[in-house]
Protein backbone atom coordinates (compact mmCIF):
# COMPACT_ATOMS: atom_id res chain seq x y z
CA UNK A 1 0.00 0.00 0.00
CA UNK A 2 2.61 2.41 0.66
CA UNK A 3 3.80 2.11 -2.62
CA UNK A 4 0.67 3.14 -4.19
CA UNK A 5 0.94 5.93 -2.23
CA UNK A 6 3.63 6.87 -3.50
CA UNK A 7 2.48 6.13 -7.07
CA UNK A 8 -0.58 9.10 -5.79
CA UNK A 9 2.27 11.29 -4.80
CA UNK A 10 4.01 11.16 -8.07
CA UNK A 11 0.71 11.68 -9.82
CA UNK A 12 -0.68 14.10 -8.52
CA UNK A 13 2.82 16.59 -8.52
CA UNK A 14 3.45 15.71 -12.33
CA UNK A 15 -0.14 16.56 -12.57
CA UNK A 16 0.37 20.06 -10.99
CA UNK A 17 3.57 20.20 -13.24
CA UNK A 18 2.00 19.64 -16.60
CA UNK A 19 -0.75 22.69 -16.68
CA UNK A 20 2.28 24.88 -15.87
CA UNK A 21 4.79 23.90 -18.22
CA UNK A 22 1.97 24.36 -20.74
CA UNK A 23 1.65 27.82 -19.76
CA UNK A 24 5.73 28.43 -19.86
CA UNK A 25 5.81 26.95 -23.67
CA UNK A 26 3.04 29.15 -24.66
CA UNK A 27 4.18 32.73 -22.89
CA UNK A 28 7.91 31.59 -24.15
CA UNK A 29 5.72 31.92 -27.39
CA UNK A 30 6.83 28.05 -28.42
CA UNK A 31 3.38 27.20 -29.47
CA UNK A 32 1.30 28.06 -32.80
CA UNK A 33 -2.16 29.50 -32.75
CA UNK A 34 -3.01 29.31 -36.19
CA UNK A 35 -1.69 26.47 -37.41
CA UNK A 36 -1.90 24.60 -34.41
CA UNK A 37 1.25 22.50 -34.03
CA UNK A 38 -0.12 20.69 -31.47
CA UNK A 39 3.50 20.62 -29.90
CA UNK A 40 2.33 20.55 -26.50
CA UNK A 41 -0.12 17.19 -27.05
CA UNK A 42 3.40 16.13 -29.09
CA UNK A 43 5.06 16.17 -25.72
CA UNK A 44 2.11 14.08 -24.13
CA UNK A 45 2.27 11.68 -26.26
CA UNK A 46 5.88 10.88 -26.70
CA UNK A 47 5.77 10.79 -22.46
CA UNK A 48 3.28 8.30 -22.77
CA UNK A 49 5.27 6.23 -25.16
CA UNK A 50 7.87 6.05 -22.97
CA UNK A 51 5.97 5.08 -20.40
CA UNK A 52 6.93 0.66 -20.81
CA UNK A 53 10.24 1.68 -21.08
CA UNK A 54 10.23 3.62 -17.71
CA UNK A 55 8.36 1.52 -16.02
CA UNK A 56 10.62 -1.38 -17.09
CA UNK A 57 13.51 0.46 -15.85
CA UNK A 58 12.54 1.14 -12.88
CA UNK A 59 11.36 -2.55 -11.99
CA UNK A 60 15.26 -3.42 -13.07
CA UNK A 61 16.63 -1.50 -10.75
CA UNK A 62 14.41 -2.75 -7.82
CA UNK A 63 12.49 0.67 -7.53
CA UNK A 64 9.14 -0.86 -8.09
CA UNK A 65 7.68 -3.90 -7.52
CA UNK A 66 7.01 -5.78 -11.49
CA UNK A 67 3.47 -6.36 -9.93
CA UNK A 68 2.18 -3.08 -9.81
CA UNK A 69 0.55 -1.69 -12.17
CA UNK A 70 -0.81 -5.44 -13.39
CA UNK A 71 -4.41 -6.13 -13.46
CA UNK A 72 -5.14 -9.33 -11.65
CA UNK A 73 -5.92 -11.06 -14.61
CA UNK A 74 -2.47 -10.66 -16.59
CA UNK A 75 -0.82 -13.91 -15.44
CA UNK A 76 2.61 -13.98 -13.84
CA UNK A 77 4.04 -16.45 -16.54
CA UNK A 78 7.34 -14.54 -16.87
CA UNK A 79 6.82 -13.53 -20.59
CA UNK A 80 7.21 -10.16 -20.31
CA UNK A 81 7.37 -9.57 -24.01
CA UNK A 82 5.22 -7.08 -26.19
CA UNK A 83 1.96 -7.62 -26.10
CA UNK A 84 -0.41 -6.18 -29.07
CA UNK A 85 -3.62 -4.89 -28.44
CA UNK A 86 -5.97 -5.74 -31.27
CA UNK A 87 -6.70 -3.54 -33.33
CA UNK A 88 -9.87 -1.99 -33.02
CA UNK A 89 -9.20 -1.65 -29.09
CA UNK A 90 -6.33 0.29 -29.95
CA UNK A 91 -8.23 2.12 -32.58
CA UNK A 92 -10.95 3.30 -30.12
CA UNK A 93 -8.64 3.73 -27.61
CA UNK A 94 -6.16 6.10 -29.42
CA UNK A 95 -9.55 8.15 -30.77
CA UNK A 96 -10.87 8.98 -27.70
CA UNK A 97 -7.20 9.51 -26.01
CA UNK A 98 -6.49 12.30 -28.99
CA UNK A 99 -9.65 13.95 -29.39
CA UNK A 100 -9.62 14.62 -25.61
CA UNK A 101 -5.73 16.07 -25.80
CA UNK A 102 -6.46 18.06 -28.94
CA UNK A 103 -9.29 19.91 -27.43
CA UNK A 104 -8.42 19.94 -23.72
CA UNK A 105 -4.60 21.29 -24.66
CA UNK A 106 -6.01 23.91 -27.30
CA UNK A 107 -8.60 25.14 -24.84
CA UNK A 108 -5.57 25.57 -21.82
CA UNK A 109 -3.68 27.77 -24.72
CA UNK A 110 -6.79 29.90 -24.82
CA UNK A 111 -7.96 30.22 -21.05
CA UNK A 112 -4.59 29.15 -18.69
CA UNK A 113 -4.27 26.76 -16.43
CA UNK A 114 -6.47 28.26 -13.70
CA UNK A 115 -9.65 28.32 -16.11
CA UNK A 116 -8.72 25.04 -17.27
CA UNK A 117 -8.25 22.74 -14.13
CA UNK A 118 -11.50 24.20 -12.93
CA UNK A 119 -13.23 22.13 -15.83
CA UNK A 120 -10.54 19.36 -16.23
CA UNK A 121 -11.28 18.67 -12.60
CA UNK A 122 -14.99 17.64 -13.52
CA UNK A 123 -13.39 14.40 -14.96
CA UNK A 124 -14.46 12.89 -11.14
CA UNK A 125 -18.50 13.75 -11.86
CA UNK A 126 -18.16 12.51 -15.68
CA UNK A 127 -15.87 9.27 -14.64
CA UNK A 128 -18.43 8.26 -11.80
CA UNK A 129 -21.42 8.80 -14.23
CA UNK A 130 -20.33 7.15 -17.61
CA UNK A 131 -19.07 3.92 -14.85
CA UNK A 132 -22.46 3.80 -13.43
CA UNK A 133 -24.12 4.01 -17.20
CA UNK A 134 -21.82 0.94 -17.91
CA UNK A 135 -22.75 -0.69 -14.56
CA UNK A 136 -21.16 -0.09 -11.65
CA UNK A 137 -23.09 0.36 -8.93
CA UNK A 138 -21.92 3.60 -6.48
CA UNK A 139 -22.79 4.01 -3.42
CA UNK A 140 -24.76 7.04 -2.14
CA UNK A 141 -22.12 8.44 0.20
CA UNK A 142 -19.70 8.23 -3.16
CA UNK A 143 -22.32 10.05 -5.21
CA UNK A 144 -22.42 13.11 -2.15
CA UNK A 145 -18.85 13.02 -2.41
CA UNK A 146 -18.53 13.76 -6.04
CA UNK A 147 -21.63 16.54 -5.54
CA UNK A 148 -19.51 18.24 -2.87
CA UNK A 149 -16.25 17.94 -5.12
CA UNK A 150 -18.86 19.36 -8.50
CA UNK A 151 -19.70 22.42 -6.06
CA UNK A 152 -16.64 23.26 -5.27
CA UNK A 153 -14.83 23.43 -8.43
CA UNK A 154 -18.30 24.91 -9.84
CA UNK A 155 -17.66 27.78 -7.13
CA UNK A 156 -14.14 28.03 -8.56
CA UNK A 157 -15.62 28.44 -11.89
CA UNK A 158 -17.54 31.48 -10.96
CA UNK A 159 -14.50 32.71 -9.20
CA UNK A 160 -12.71 32.83 -12.28
CA UNK A 161 -15.48 34.22 -14.46
CA UNK A 162 -15.99 37.14 -12.09
CA UNK A 163 -11.99 37.96 -12.66
CA UNK A 164 -12.57 37.78 -16.39
CA UNK A 165 -14.96 40.09 -16.43
CA UNK A 166 -12.99 43.03 -17.63
CA UNK A 167 -12.11 41.15 -20.20
CA UNK A 168 -12.21 42.52 -24.11
CA UNK A 169 -14.53 40.95 -26.49
CA UNK A 170 -12.07 39.50 -28.25
CA UNK A 171 -10.43 38.08 -25.08
CA UNK A 172 -13.70 37.03 -23.47
CA UNK A 173 -14.25 34.89 -26.74
CA UNK A 174 -11.31 33.24 -26.95
CA UNK A 175 -11.92 32.28 -23.43
CA UNK A 176 -15.49 31.04 -23.79
CA UNK A 177 -13.82 28.79 -26.85
CA UNK A 178 -11.14 27.19 -24.53
CA UNK A 179 -13.98 26.55 -22.34
CA UNK A 180 -15.81 25.03 -24.78
CA UNK A 181 -12.59 22.38 -25.59
CA UNK A 182 -11.48 21.69 -22.40
CA UNK A 183 -15.19 20.61 -21.60
CA UNK A 184 -16.20 18.33 -23.99
CA UNK A 185 -12.35 16.96 -24.00
CA UNK A 186 -12.82 16.35 -20.08
CA UNK A 187 -15.88 14.27 -21.39
CA UNK A 188 -13.71 12.66 -23.81
CA UNK A 189 -10.95 12.37 -21.55
CA UNK A 190 -13.42 10.47 -18.92
CA UNK A 191 -14.53 7.85 -21.32
CA UNK A 192 -11.16 6.70 -21.60
CA UNK A 193 -10.51 6.56 -17.91
CA UNK A 194 -13.96 4.21 -18.35
CA UNK A 195 -12.52 2.49 -21.44
CA UNK A 196 -8.88 2.06 -20.65
CA UNK A 197 -10.12 0.24 -17.51
CA UNK A 198 -12.18 -2.05 -19.33
CA UNK A 199 -9.93 -2.79 -21.97
CA UNK A 200 -7.26 -3.72 -18.98
CA UNK A 201 -9.31 -5.96 -17.45
CA UNK A 202 -10.51 -7.78 -20.39
CA UNK A 203 -7.41 -8.15 -21.67
CA UNK A 204 -3.78 -9.25 -20.99
CA UNK A 205 -2.49 -6.30 -22.03
CA UNK A 206 -0.52 -3.98 -18.54
CA UNK A 207 -1.53 -0.60 -17.83
CA UNK A 208 1.83 0.41 -19.21
CA UNK A 209 1.87 -1.49 -22.50
CA UNK A 210 -1.51 -0.07 -23.24
CA UNK A 211 -0.19 3.45 -22.06
CA UNK A 212 3.38 2.82 -24.72
CA UNK A 213 0.88 1.52 -27.75
CA UNK A 214 -1.37 4.17 -27.53
CA UNK A 215 1.02 6.97 -27.02
CA UNK A 216 3.34 5.43 -30.09
CA UNK A 217 0.73 5.60 -32.27
CA UNK A 218 -0.71 9.34 -31.42
CA UNK A 219 3.12 10.36 -31.96
CA UNK A 220 3.51 9.19 -35.35
CA UNK A 221 -0.39 10.72 -35.97
CA UNK A 222 0.97 14.22 -34.46
CA UNK A 223 4.12 13.87 -36.34
CA UNK A 224 2.74 13.04 -39.61
CA UNK A 225 0.23 15.80 -39.19
CA UNK A 226 3.41 18.24 -38.35
CA UNK A 227 5.31 17.12 -41.44
CA UNK A 228 1.84 17.60 -43.63
CA UNK A 229 2.24 21.21 -42.22
CA UNK A 230 5.55 22.25 -43.42
CA UNK A 231 4.84 21.41 -47.08
CA UNK A 232 1.82 24.11 -46.78
CA UNK A 233 3.46 26.54 -44.60
CA UNK A 234 6.94 28.48 -43.97
CA UNK A 235 8.98 26.39 -41.18
CA UNK A 236 10.08 29.51 -39.42
CA UNK A 237 6.15 30.69 -39.73
CA UNK A 238 5.35 27.41 -37.40
CA UNK A 239 7.89 27.06 -35.10
CA UNK A 240 9.86 30.05 -34.80
CA UNK A 241 9.50 33.64 -35.21
CA UNK A 242 6.33 33.64 -32.38
CA UNK A 243 9.59 32.34 -29.75
CA UNK A 244 11.67 35.27 -31.68
CA UNK A 245 8.39 37.65 -30.95
CA UNK A 246 8.82 36.70 -27.30
CA UNK A 247 12.49 37.67 -26.72
CA UNK A 248 13.02 33.57 -25.23
CA UNK A 249 16.03 31.55 -26.31
CA UNK A 250 15.37 28.32 -27.87
CA UNK A 251 17.60 26.59 -25.32
CA UNK A 252 14.77 27.51 -22.68
CA UNK A 253 12.01 26.18 -25.24
CA UNK A 254 14.20 23.37 -25.35
CA UNK A 255 13.98 22.90 -21.42
CA UNK A 256 10.65 23.49 -20.98
CA UNK A 257 9.38 20.71 -23.58
CA UNK A 258 11.87 18.54 -22.15
CA UNK A 259 10.57 19.01 -18.83
CA UNK A 260 7.19 18.59 -20.11
CA UNK A 261 8.11 15.15 -21.77
CA UNK A 262 9.15 14.19 -18.38
CA UNK A 263 6.56 15.37 -16.60
CA UNK A 264 3.92 13.64 -18.98
CA UNK A 265 5.43 10.41 -18.81
CA UNK A 266 5.64 10.06 -14.99
CA UNK A 267 2.36 11.13 -14.71
CA UNK A 268 1.07 8.42 -17.66
CA UNK A 269 3.07 5.75 -15.71
CA UNK A 270 1.47 7.07 -12.17
CA UNK A 271 -1.95 6.96 -13.93
CA UNK A 272 -1.83 3.94 -15.49
CA UNK A 273 -0.15 1.98 -12.28
CA UNK A 274 -3.23 3.42 -10.46
CA UNK A 275 -5.87 2.76 -13.10
CA UNK A 276 -4.66 -1.09 -12.45
CA UNK A 277 -5.06 -1.02 -8.50
CA UNK A 278 -7.82 1.95 -7.80
CA UNK A 279 -10.29 1.50 -10.19
CA UNK A 280 -10.98 4.59 -12.71
CA UNK A 281 -13.83 6.59 -10.65
CA UNK A 282 -11.29 6.80 -7.38
CA UNK A 283 -8.13 7.42 -9.30
CA UNK A 284 -11.09 10.39 -10.73
CA UNK A 285 -11.04 12.22 -7.51
CA UNK A 286 -7.27 12.83 -7.21
CA UNK A 287 -7.57 15.15 -10.23
CA UNK A 288 -9.88 17.52 -7.52
CA UNK A 289 -7.04 17.38 -5.33
CA UNK A 290 -4.63 18.21 -8.44
CA UNK A 291 -6.95 21.10 -8.98
CA UNK A 292 -5.98 23.10 -5.73
CA UNK A 293 -2.72 22.77 -6.15
CA UNK A 294 -2.44 23.94 -9.29
CA UNK A 295 -4.77 26.72 -8.72
CA UNK A 296 -2.21 28.17 -6.19
CA UNK A 297 0.50 27.89 -8.27
CA UNK A 298 -0.99 29.37 -11.31
CA UNK A 299 -1.64 32.39 -9.51
CA UNK A 300 1.71 32.74 -7.89
CA UNK A 301 3.38 32.17 -11.02
CA UNK A 302 1.19 33.86 -13.78
CA UNK A 303 -1.16 36.05 -11.87
CA UNK A 304 0.67 39.30 -13.42
CA UNK A 305 0.20 37.46 -17.22
CA UNK A 306 -3.65 36.52 -17.33
CA UNK A 307 -6.42 37.86 -15.24
CA UNK A 308 -7.85 34.41 -14.76
CA UNK A 309 -4.95 33.03 -13.06
CA UNK A 310 -5.26 34.92 -10.20
CA UNK A 311 -6.22 33.93 -6.55
CA UNK A 312 -9.40 35.38 -4.50
CA UNK A 313 -11.36 34.07 -1.43
CA UNK A 314 -13.70 32.76 -3.30
CA UNK A 315 -11.35 29.65 -4.89
CA UNK A 316 -10.01 29.39 -0.95
CA UNK A 317 -13.61 28.82 0.04
CA UNK A 318 -14.20 25.92 -3.08
CA UNK A 319 -10.94 24.96 -1.67
CA UNK A 320 -12.24 23.42 0.87
CA UNK A 321 -14.86 21.59 -0.09
CA UNK A 322 -13.03 20.09 -2.59
CA UNK A 323 -11.07 18.34 -0.02
CA UNK A 324 -14.76 18.05 1.82
CA UNK A 325 -15.50 16.03 -1.16
CA UNK A 326 -12.30 14.23 -1.94
CA UNK A 327 -12.49 12.94 1.88
CA UNK A 328 -16.16 11.93 1.67
CA UNK A 329 -15.97 10.03 -1.49
CA UNK A 330 -12.67 8.35 -0.23
CA UNK A 331 -14.34 6.88 2.93
CA UNK A 332 -17.00 5.98 0.98
CA UNK A 333 -14.55 4.16 -1.69
CA UNK A 334 -13.56 2.02 1.31
CA UNK A 335 -16.90 1.59 2.18
CA UNK A 336 -17.98 -0.21 -0.83
CA UNK A 337 -14.66 -2.25 -0.85
CA UNK A 338 -15.82 -3.47 2.26
CA UNK A 339 -19.07 -3.98 1.30
CA UNK A 340 -17.66 -6.09 -2.05
CA UNK A 341 -15.11 -8.42 0.22
CA UNK A 342 -17.86 -9.46 2.59
CA UNK A 343 -20.17 -10.77 -0.08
Amino acid sequence: MSKLRVWMALYLVSGVAQPLLMDKVKYLGATSDWPPTLLPLLAHCIGMFAVRNVAQALVAFNVVDASLGKPSNVADDGKEGFRPLPRRQLAIATCIDVSSGMLTSSGLLLVGSGVYTVIYSSTTAWTAVLSWLLGQELLSGQWLGIAFVTLGLIMNGLGVLDAAGSASQAEAMHIFIGVVCVLVGTVLHAAAYVYNERVIKRSRVSPFELCSQVGGVETALILGYNLALTFVYDFNTLYVDAVADKGASYASVALAYSALVAVNSLHSLSFFAMLGQLGAVTTGVLKSLLAVSVFFFAAVLFCDKQATQCFSSFKAASMLVVLFGSAVFRMASEQAKELERAK
